[in-house]
């Protein structure tokens, strides 16, 4: 089992998987980088896009954030330092700050608890007002009515107020701070003096601030800062070693009042910092993680990510399906190669293309093996002597018997020359041109083998003639009438077409000449052969023609000449209707082939040939270079059966008519236009029409305008309006003429005029006028 395996998967079939996939492989890695490359830089430039976008969405929305937290912040700052002063200028406090035994008086002392007391519960915020006068030994106290300065350490804050620097302050007082308030506090004046008699303190719960302060920042940390540059408060979990770096310090000193800037700091964190300033030199600060920024839009990366996935499998996918199918057909030629020259490929074949190559050299090493050997087995001096019989030679005049003796051949007897010709070798993809003589030898060995055969009762010389067509000199092989004889020549005729078309997949047509009874007449009935032959160009498709069968009288050839066909098709080939123009072509064959007569239907053809290169002549087409580069009579000359004939027409000559005629009207056209355009430019102010240019160049007015706007990139009344338009100009720099009088020269009424003039100028006239008046 294992030597089996081991010789299985021998060196040589080791080579020809190695190499048979090299070609697929690079096409798919080609087509994956192809695709790859470009896909994955555009998802990598719409990331990086999508991102710098997504960060300034995020600044911005972050100072949008920032400024309505700011906002309702203030407010409410704002309503506690508003509520403070009215608290100050109510008038029982001034009636007490004035009242004789005031500290004694506890009626007073209780109502003015009572006013605080409403105040504090008017604002969820504050946790405690305290109201101190000067000189006295105790505060009164929203929350705990009159008390002692002895008995309560609260108090111990009012003395750490700097009463001489400011009249009213927040502020972080030891004990407040201690119990969770932030202090607000204002000097109480006298009204009358403007003596300070006390102070009204106002404790804030910070709790409450912190708490809102969260509700708004959302993962932001807020910070308060007053006008010294402390923190008044922040939100909760907000470290105050983020605002403590130099260069934030640095950043917050800026006299800007809003500004965002991303900051590293010592640990290689950075941060985006955003504030905003009041006009009370408070300062709000946000603070947000780039990573968290990073994390919120992450979503794009991954969308990104997956639209890039899926356009590269998707495109991978369908490069793998048509790869694949366009790789098939290699594939299979390379196996088929394979079972023709296994063991005889080199060890230089490493890929598809050497192996191609390979093939490519073994089929012209075989071409011209098969050439040496037609050349060596030239015929034989019999097989000469048979060619100059039926080319009837001089030479062999006097000696034919002789020859006829020498050469074992019965120069009486019936014989009769048949001639088997290629058929429409031209649709044939398997040869080329110079292939005509193997392909003729090819037959001239089916005939020679179907001749052994013994199956028909005929016997003969297969010969092959230097014209391309295989050529059998027949005799009876035993005794049998003309009749029976013509019979079997039929039969064998019919088997020659069968085989060729079965075996080889090649058409073949047989001409058979008439039966004589001398040898010397075997000329005659070759060159009757070659003439059954020729009625294939009446579109007979019989395959087997007798020589007499296409002998009927001739028509009269001016009555059948179809001179009305040949010019619908001019006309059509000069409209570009190929369609038409094929229609036509297959009723003029139809026509000339009725006469039968194969010379009359060639000069027909060349007839009509002429009178296509003269219509092409009179299109103004080059044909220097029509006859020059292209030997169209001879390639005629050169086709033998209607089908030929049809298709050199269809495929040769009507591209090559349409191919010429294309160019010169292309050329006319662009004259044309040009023309036109230069008659425009020198009578734009006479009122031309589309209809009128187009009759200057003899075309229809809808084919002229399309036309015109294909030359000229824009349509005929644009033009039109930009010459008249730049006749304006001119009449605007150089004369004195009003613009009505511009207007109505140029065939626009003044507003209309004022508005295309500005339409296309994008400045009104009287602009351009002085504009360029002054240059």
């Amino acid at each position: 089992m294992w030597n089996w395996i081991c010789k299985l998967y021998s060196p040589k079939i080791r080579r020809s998987f190695r190499f048979r996939k090299n070609l697929l492989n690079r096409l798919v890695w080609l087509s994956c980088f192809s695709i790859c490359i470009p896909v994955v830089i555009t998802g990598f430039v719409y990331y990086q896009l999508s991102m710098s976008k997504a960060a300034r969405q995020a600044i911005d929305q972050n100072l949008a954030n920032l400024t309505q937290v700011k906002d309702r912040t203030e407010e409410i700052l704002h309503n506690v330092e508003q509520d403070s002063f009215q608290l100050a200028m109510d008038p029982q406090m001034n009636e007490a700050s004035l009242k004789p035994g005031y500290s004694t008086d506890y009626l007073v002392q209780n109502k003015l608890i009572d006013v605080i007391t409403r105040k504090r519960n008017m604002n969820r915020l504050i946790g405690d007002i305290m109201l101190y006068r000067f000189g006295d030994d105790f505060v009164l106290s929203s929350e705990f009515g009159n008390v002692l300065r002895k008995r309560n350490k609260m108090t111990d804050d009012i003395f750490k107020i700097p009463i001489e620097s400011k009249r009213a302050q927040w502020t972080w007082l030891p004990y407040g701070k201690e119990k969770g308030y932030l202090t607000f506090w204002r000097q109480l004046t006298n009204p009358n003096d403007g003596s300070n008699w006390g102070i009204l303190m106002y404790q804030v719960k910070i709790d409450v601030l912190q708490n809102d302060l969260k509700d708004m920042s959302g993962t932001a940390a807020l910070y308060v800062r007053d006008t010294q540059g402390e923190i008044l408060f922040s939100s909760p979990g907000a470290s105050p070693a983020l605002l403590a770096d130099s260069r934030v310090k640095d950043f917050l000193g800026s006299e800007d009042s809003a500004k965002n800037s991303y900051i590293q700091d010592e640990r290689g964190n950075t941060y985006l910092y955003t504030y905003v300033k009041t006009a009370l030199g408070r300062t709000y600060v946000s603070v947000i993680p780039r990573e968290w920024i990073a994390r919120e839009f992450m979503w794009i990366q991954w969308l990104v990510a997956l639209i890039v996935i899926l356009v590269v499998g998707l495109s991978i996918g369908i490069t793998m399906l048509h790869l694949r199918r366009i790789y098939n057909p290699i594939e299979q030629l390379i196996k088929y190669g394979e079972q023709l020259s296994f063991g005889n490929m080199r060890e230089t074949v490493e890929n598809e293309a050497s192996f191609l190559k390979e093939c490519m050299d073994h089929l012209k090493d075989e071409t011209h093996k098969i050439n040496s050997y037609v050349s060596r087995i030239e015929p034989t001096m019999r097989e000469k002597f048979l060619q100059m019989l039926l080319e009837w030679n001089p030479l062999i005049r006097h000696s034919l018997n002789e020859d006829c003796l020498t050469h074992r051949i019965h120069s009486s007897g019936i014989y009769s020359v048949m001639v088997v010709d290629i058929e429409n070798l031209h649709k044939e993809g398997r040869f080329l041109k110079d292939d005509e003589p193997i392909v003729a030898y090819s037959a001239a060995n089916m005939m020679n083998e179907l001749l052994q055969t013994g199956q028909f009762l005929i016997s003969g010389y297969i010969l092959n003639s230097h014209d391309g067509k295989a050529t059998a000199i027949l005799y009876p092989g035993k005794e049998m009438s003309t009749d029976n004889f013509l019979h079997q020549i039929r039969r064998y005729a019919i088997e020659v077409r069968h085989s060729m078309t079965e075996i080889m997949k090649i058409e073949v047509s047989v001409g058979i000449g008439k039966v004589y009874t001398h040898i010397a007449d075997a000329s005659i009935s070759y060159q009757e052969a070659k003439k059954a032959l020729q009625q294939r160009i009446y579109g007979k498709n019989e395959g087997v023609f007798f020589v007499g069968d296409g002998n009927k009288m001739h028509r009269n050839t001016s009555q059948i000449f179809p001179q009305s066909v040949e010019t619908r098709m001019i006309q059509a080939l000069r409209a570009g209707d190929v369609g038409k123009a094929l229609e036509e072509l297959r009723h003029f064959s139809e026509s000339i082939c009725t006469s039968e007569d194969p010379g009359f239907i060639y000069q027909c053809y060349f007839v009509l040939l002429a009178s296509l290169l003269l219509a092409l002549n009179s299109e103004g087409g080059n044909m220097y270079h029509v006859l020059s580069e292209n030997v169209l009579f001879e390639e005629l000359r050169e086709c033998r059966t209607s089908m030929e004939i049809h298709d050199w027409f269809t495929d040769r000559l009507f591209g090559l008519f349409l191919k010429v005629l294309q160019e010169e009207n292309k050329g006319k056209a662009k004259s044309a236009v040009e023309q036109i355009c230069e008659y425009i430019r020198g009578h734009a102010l006479e009122g031309v029409s589309l209809v009128q240019c187009s009759e200057l160049v003899g075309m229809n007015p809808s084919y002229f305008s399309s036309l015109f706007k294909k030359e000229t990139g824009i349509n005929f009344v644009e033009f039109t309006i930009q010459c008249k338009l730049e006749q304006s100009k001119s009449m605007l720099v150089k004369t004195d003429m009003s613009i009505r009088e511009i207007a109505s020269a140029v065939g626009f009424s003044d507003r209309h005029f004022i508005r295309i003039f500005q339409k296309y100028n994008n400045t009104t006239p009287n602009q351009f006028r002085v504009m360029y008046r002054k240059t």
